[in-house]
C-alpha cells in the first residue's frame, strides 16, 4: 500500500472519530494512536474541509447539547448551536457562556426549573420574589443594591422592619 493511501485511510478513520464524538483531528489522532503528520493533515483537509466544524460537537454542558457549528476563530465571539435536552429547543449559545456555565439550558427550561425565591418580613407577610417586594415597598430604582444585600446577608432591614430570604 503506497503512503498516500495509508495516509487517505488514516484521515479517513481520523475524520470518522471526529464526526462521532467530535473535537479536534489532533486530539482525536492521539485518541486513535495515529501519528498525526502533515501530509495526513493534508489529507484529512482535502477530505473533509469542514472538519473544524465538530470542534465544540457533542459535549454535555448542563442541559445543553452541543452540535457541530461553524468555526469562526475567535473564541470570544463564537457561537455554538446547542440542543436542550430537557425540550428540544436549538439555540445559538455563546461558547464563553458555555465555558463558564453561566448557561446550562435554554430560557424556558431554566425559568421552569428555578427555585422560587420568597422574601419574608418579620410579621409574616409574604413576597413570592425579590422584585415584587422591591415593588411594595416603592424603590424600584434599588432593586439590584436590595437584592445583592438581601443575596449576600441574607436579610435586610427597611424601615425598622427585618425581611429575609426564604427558598
Amino acid at each position: 500500500m503506497s503512503s498516500t493511501n495509508r495516509n487517505i485511510e488514516l484521515a479517513t478513520e481520523i475524520a470518522a472519530y471526529v464526526k462521532r464524538k467530535g473535537g479536534t483531528p489532533t486530539a482525536a489522532a492521539r485518541e486513535l494512536d495515529i501519528k498525526y503528520t502533515p501530509s495526513i493533515r493534508n489529507s484529512l483537509k482535502e477530505l473533509e474541509p469542514d472538519i473544524d466544524r465538530y470542534r465544540y460537537a457533542f459535549q454535555r454542558i448542563g442541559e445543553w447539547m452541543t452540535l457541530p457549528t461553524d468555526f469562526i476563530g475567535d473564541r470570544n465571539k463564537q457561537r455554538i448551536t446547542c440542543m436542550c435536552c430537557n425540550c428540544g429547543a436549538i439555540k445559538e449559545v455563546s461558547l464563553l457562556n458555555l465555558i463558564s456555565k453561566r448557561s446550562l439550558s435554554c430560557k424556558t427550561c431554566a425559568l421552569k426549573n428555578r427555585s422560587n425565591i420568597t422574601v419574608i418580613a418579620d410579621d409574616g407577610e409574604l413576597f413570592n420574589s425579590i422584585r415584587s417586594f422591591v415593588r411594595s415597598l416603592g424603590k424600584d430604582t434599588s432593586y439590584q443594591s436590595i437584592r445583592h444585600i438581601l443575596q449576600s446577608d441574607g436579610s435586610i432591614t427597611i424601615n425598622s422592619k427585618t425581611y429575609a430570604l426564604q427558598s
